[in-house]
């Protein structure tokens, strides 16, 4: 793909023209690989092309930097889209929130976590889990729980298709990982009780 500098020198000042034709690209791009490939190397590269020729569309932030993440495990990349996005949009609590998530979840990274969801919570229209997922990080108490409840509030936002069905496949393996460590305790306090394992 052609760096945004260079698209610019062929669009005559088309920004927003071109971002629609990459941006549709983008989207089948996304969908054939989700149906086909599993293969999203190229995802970072269309998505940091799109927003650069358009800083308008916030649905295109947010789409980038879910898929980015849990899709493609492009993390640096979707750091990237996001804080793009909040260096347009400064007063939108959700680009921090998915920031801080990426953060904590993927990249362990806490101190900057903490940072990006101290400020979304502040943030005015900032909901109650925002707040909650904060001050579990701030404890140190943060669970596989915490997953579930982000993804919840992702599939809420998001209106693509294709982007809610690859949140919901996720949503559905934070929830075999919650159970599974249930039977695991389970199987553990058998063990300490009966001395054996179960059958």
């Amino acid at each position: 793909l052609p760096s945004a500098q260079y698209v610019k020198l062929i669009t005559f000042g088309y920004d927003s023209f071109f971002a629609d034709l990459f941006w549709f690209n983008t989207i089948n791009y996304f969908g054939k690989s989700l149906k086909d490939t599993n293969d999203f190397r190229w995802l970072g590269s269309m998505c940091g092309l799109v927003t650069e020729l358009n800083h308008d569309s916030s649905e295109i932030y947010g789409f980038c930097a879910n898929m980015l993440s849990w899709m493609a495990k492009d993390y640096e990349s979707s750091i990237e889209i996001l804080t793009k996005a909040i260096s347009y949009y400064p007063e939108e609590w959700n680009y921090y929130y998915l920031r801080g998530f990426t953060y904590w979840y993927f990249l362990s990274n806490p101190k900057l976590a903490l940072e990006d969801l101290k400020k979304a919570s502040e943030m005015k229209d900032s909901p109650a889990s925002v707040k909650k997922l904060t001050s579990k990080l701030i404890a140190g108490t943060q669970s596989i729980e915490d997953t579930i409840n982000f993804l919840y509030t992702m599939i809420e936002q998001t209106s693509d298709e294709k982007a809610k069905s690859a949140l919901k496949n996720r949503l559905k393996e934070a929830y075999l990982t919650k159970y599974v460590g249930i039977i695991s305790d389970g199987r553990d306090k058998y063990v300490d009780i009966y001395g054996r394992k179960p059958e």
